[in-house]
């Protein structure tokens, strides 16, 4: 297995990496889209004095709804998206950290954690499941797995058939903790095979996307109302 210390870094860069591009993400969206509310011209005329945002956003509501709908969006449906697609990005980059930079470390902690499953629940299923039944219910829960290991694992089992590969691994070698080493190197050799290029390059694509989507809106509203 991957010492203690690799695999408390490794956690830590991971969850590090998540929740750094996250909150990069709904910090643009908001600083953004905060700046563009400000702008906003006047769409429709306001008799009280209201004085606060809450207040504002209140009067709002209750005299212009279209105007309102049009606010919501800006403050606070576009951070949201923005940090939806934070999310989705943190994503990407967990899967290009794990795989790429730090292959060996996570497999050897998937095997341990793999391996450590069905030895604990082999005693509990009296022999109704097998190791490759027990590995199938591991790849499908990740006991005991961190979040974004999990999240990693999730977005590689869409095009690896890890259970396949352990059935196979385990015509060979018996899947236990004597062999963890060679589980592990197995299991990662042949989930190569299946790993296109594309799935380990992080994309801003939908980023982008969003960025025009959301300054195009600005401009409609400005057109028509400016």
């Amino acid at each position: 297995m991957a010492s203690i210390g690799s695999v408390l870094r490794f956690a830590a860069s991971l969850t590090w990496i998540a929740f750094s591009r996250i909150s990069l993400f709904v910090l643009f969206g908001f600083i953004l889209n905060i700046i563009l509310f400000w702008y906003l011209p006047d769409m429709c005329d306001l008799t009280g004095a209201a004085s606060g945002w809450w207040a504002y956003m209140t009067e709002l509501a209750t005299n212009c709804t279209f105007a309102f709908v049009i606010s919501l969006l800006f403050m606070p449906l576009l951070p949201i998206a923005y940090g939806f697609l934070g999310y989705k990005y943190a994503i990407q980059k967990g899967v290009h950290y794990a795989y790429v930079q730090n292959k060996d470390t996570f497999y050897r902690y998937t095997t341990n954690k793999l391996v450590n499953f069905i030895d604990k629940n082999a005693a509990m299923s009296k022999g109704m499941v097998g190791a490759v039944g027990l590995a199938g219910k591991f790849m499908h829960k990740m006991d005991g797995m961190p979040f974004f290991f999990r999240k990693v694992m999730q977005v590689l089992s869409k095009v690896v058939p890890f259970v396949d590969i352990v059935d196979r691994i385990n015509n060979d070698l018996e899947l236990s903790a004597s062999n963890e080493s060679a589980i592990a190197s197995r299991l990662a050799n042949e989930a190569d095979t299946y790993i296109q290029d594309e799935l380990l390059q992080p994309d801003l694509t939908l980023f982008w996307i969003l960025v025009g989507v959301n300054a195009v809106f600005f401009g409609l509203i400005m057109f028509f109302f400016a």
